[in-house]
């Protein structure tokens, strides 16, 4: 304890008084052999290896203390950007702002980080799962609408009846949290492609169709989608509107 104590001290001196960063970082390093968690060496050993931008070193020294300091998120969050920067390791970085938002959802530097990897395939699935819940507690509604919208252009894991959910819940969250009908009726146009069948899609997109006079746009959507239709009165139903709107709707609007 007293060659600690010793280097710690040659370490302030060298580092406060002759400005001599080289030996002060020796000094704290030497002190570390006596105490390896010792807060004020590992604390100006953070500092040293930023000035002499020794990255790596910063990188194993910061790793110490998220352990040792788990209520110091920002620590963390740091330490997932050095990661990236020194080794390129994008996984490895996530983690660490996963277990930031784990524990701290309004770290807004860690959700800045995460949300920064969402146009990438090889992640987005993984940081939707933590994102998802923060964004649904907070009624962060338009978050949520990217968050969906990137899981549908970058996933690589979607099947059509996921793409469908998706698409409904944007369809939902601008209709009921934005009061975006135009914006709605985009969506849920998307999930009815994909299931033209499906009654809550339509008791959602008909009569948006109808509010918005989006007959011209919708009618050549319903056309397509009909190709799909097998059941006999659901094709009779759909055919009927068709021809209604051509007779009552579409020619108005000419």
């Amino acid at each position: 304890e007293l060659s600690g104590e010793l280097s710690r001290l040659r370490a302030k001196l060298c580092e406060h008084r002759l400005q001599d960063f080289e030996q002060a970082t020796l000094a704290w390093e030497q002190s570390l052999t006596v105490d390896s968690e010792h807060p004020e060496a590992l604390k100006a050993l953070t500092g040293l290896y930023d000035k002499q931008q020794r990255w790596s070193d910063l990188v194993t020294i910061l790793e110490t203390r998220v352990d040792i300091e788990p209520d110091d998120y920002e620590l963390r969050t740091l330490l997932g950007e050095l990661i990236v920067r020194v080794s390129g390791d994008a996984q490895r970085a996530i983690e660490q702002w996963k277990l930031v938002l784990m524990d701290h959802p309004q770290a807004e530097g860690a959700r800045k980080m995460l949300e920064s990897y969402l146009s990438q395939s090889d992640f987005v699935d993984e940081i939707s799962m933590t994102l998802e819940p923060i964004y649904q507690e907070a009624e962060e509604w338009s978050a949520m609408i990217e968050l969906n919208m990137s899981l549908l252009q970058y996933s690589q894991d979607l099947d059509p009846v996921r793409r469908e959910e998706l698409w409904t819940e944007c369809g939902s969250l601008y209709a009921e949290r934005l009061n975006a009908q135009e914006k709605a009726l985009e969506a849920y146009t998307e999930a009815f492609m994909i299931n033209p069948i499906e009654p809550e899609i339509r008791e959602r997109l008909l009569p948006l169709v109808e509010a918005l006079e989006a007959w011209v746009t919708f009618a050549p959507k319903l056309s397509e989608a009909i190709q799909q239709i097998t059941d006999p009165d659901q094709l009779v139903e759909d055919y009927l509107r068709l021809a209604t709107w051509a007779e009552e709707r579409l020619n108005d609007q000419e």
